[in-house]
């Protein structure tokens, strides 16, 4: 089945809507949505769900889709009009955790386009709600072709691509360089204990140079000491001589 003819434009009037009912017993339908969203940018998206309803006791046209997880959302169809395997025009009514009261109108049909046939009967049926009007109903387009692109988002999904890529490979560089990190800090050790091993030998040298300095020194002073006491000496045997 097709929805060729919505009220809500917020809701009813995607294009391509191809939805595949089935049913499980007595009163149960279960229905297979497809339909596709534009993008701002001209581009398309398909999108699917999967509803369950229950037909109420008392009245088969009407139909309870309840208990759902996302937004604990309930929809609420009532068959204003039906020709089996031709059309079938639903009216509905619902609620969520974000808005309730929510509500539109759609025309199914096994034709991908509303045969004009049927317009007189589904004008009618709608005067059965108050407020309802067919000539708010907007026609859809379900020609259903090629998913349609737009420049924008294809360079958005180059560039995320490119950029996948470049962190992946940002990652193998990371890894690389942690992986040979051990040996480059390994190298490093080595280098630093040879120029630590040539400052000790610097520094010894040093400091037997130093030491023969000093010892050199030394031996300057004592000599230089000895001089004296031998130039004391003469001058005190000197003095004693001539008193």
């Amino acid at each position: 089945w097709y929805i060729t003819a919505g009220q809500n434009q917020l809701f009813d009037t995607f294009p391509c809507q191809k939805h595949e009912f089935s049913s499980s017993g007595p009163g149960r339908l279960k229905g297979d949505l497809y339909w596709r969203v534009t993008t701002p940018y001209g581009g398309e998206r398909e999108r699917t769900a999967v509803q369950e309803f229950v037909a109420d006791e008392k009245h088969a046209g009407i139909l309870y889709n309840h208990d759902n997880e996302f937004l604990h959302y309930q929809d609420d169809w009532y068959i204003l009009a039906y020709q089996p395997n031709e059309y079938a025009l639903v009216y509905y009514r619902g609620t969520n955790d974000a808005w309730d009261g929510y509500g539109g109108a759609v025309v199914y049909t096994r034709a991908k386009v509303l045969p004009e046939e049927y317009v007189p009967e589904l004008k009618e049926a709608c005067k059965k709600v108050k407020g309802l009007k067919w000539d708010d109903f907007v026609l859809t387009d379900n020609t259903c072709g090629k998913l349609a692109k737009n420049v924008v988002s294809e360079e958005i999904e180059r560039d995320a691509t490119i950029l996948r890529l470049d962190l992946e490979e940002l990652e193998n560089d990371v890894e690389l360089g942690l992986y040979g990190l051990p040996t480059e800090i390994k190298a490093i050790e080595t280098d630093l204990e040879k120029e630590i091993r040539v400052i000790e030998k610097t520094i010894a040298k040093d400091e037997k140079l130093i030491e023969k300095a000093i010892a050199k020194d030394e031996e300057l002073i004592n000599n230089e000491l000895k001089d004296v006491g031998t130039q004391l000496g003469k001058f005190l045997r000197f003095g004693s001589s001539s008193k």
